[in-house]
C-alpha cells in the first residue's frame, strides 16, 4: 500500500533529473558487475517512470488541459516501458559476460 508522498513531485522529478545527468556524464562504467547492476536499476527505473507518466495522464484526463497533453503523457509512458523492455533484453548478454569475465573485471 502506498502512503502519502513524502516529497512534492517537483522535488522528486528534480532529483531524478540530477541522477540521470550524473549517469549520462559518467565517463567510466566500472566493472562488469557494476554494469549489470546499473542496467538492472535503469530498467526498473524506466518501469517506474512509465507508471508515473501513466498516472500523470490519468490526472490530466478530464481536466481543462485534457486532449493533446494526455496523449503525449500516454505516449511517453509507453516509450518508457519500451525502453525498460529493451534494457531488459540485455540480460542474456550480461549473464554471458559475467560467466566469462569476473564480476570485478574492469570494462
Amino acid at each position: 500500500m502506498v502512503g502519502e508522498p513524502v516529497l512534492p513531485g517537483s522535488i522528486v522529478a528534480a532529483h531524478l533529473e540530477a541522477c540521470a545527468a550524473e549517469l549520462a556524464g559518467s565517463a567510466e562504467v566500472g566493472t562488469a558487475g557494476e554494469l549489470a547492476d546499473v542496467l538492472e536499476h535503469l530498467a526498473a527505473g524506466q518501469r517506474q517512470l512509465s507508471l508515473a507518466l501513466a498516472r500523470l495522464a490519468c490526472v490530466v484526463r478530464g481536466s481543462q488541459v485534457d486532449g493533446a497533453l494526455t496523449e503525449v503523457l500516454e505516449a511517453a509512458a509507453s516509450a518508457a516501458g519500451y525502453s525498460a523492455d529493451a534494457i531488459a533484453e540485455s540480460e542474456p548478454v550480461l549473464a554471458a559476460l559475467l560467466q566469462t569475465a569476473d564480476e570485478d573485471t574492469r570494462l
